[in-house]
């Protein structure tokens, strides 16, 4: 996995492909998936977004960081890059 700043954003890359990164508004930060189109969200926090199979999710307050849900997102993305 390689992260590096991409486009201006923090971006997590496996072989050269867009994983997961972050995009800083004004009063939000948005979580993007590349694949989050393609895993599965029981929370139904995750908002499809973008081209493709973009997911994403607004994170307004640290609050809205819920760290077990995302590990299980970034588990399962990882199951499809390993694919």
């Amino acid at each position: 996995m390689e992260a590096k700043l991409w486009h201006g954003h923090p971006v997590w890359l496996q072989d050269g492909v867009p994983v997961a990164g972050f995009k800083a508004y004004a009063n939000f930060v948005t979580l993007l998936l590349w694949r989050g189109q393609r895993i599965t969200d029981a929370s139904g926090k995750l908002d499809a977004s973008g081209s493709a199979e973009m997911g994403s999710v607004k994170l307004r307050e640290a609050d809205d960081v819920d760290a077990p849900l995302f590990d299980d997102w970034l588990r399962q993305l990882r199951e499809l890059y390993r694919a």
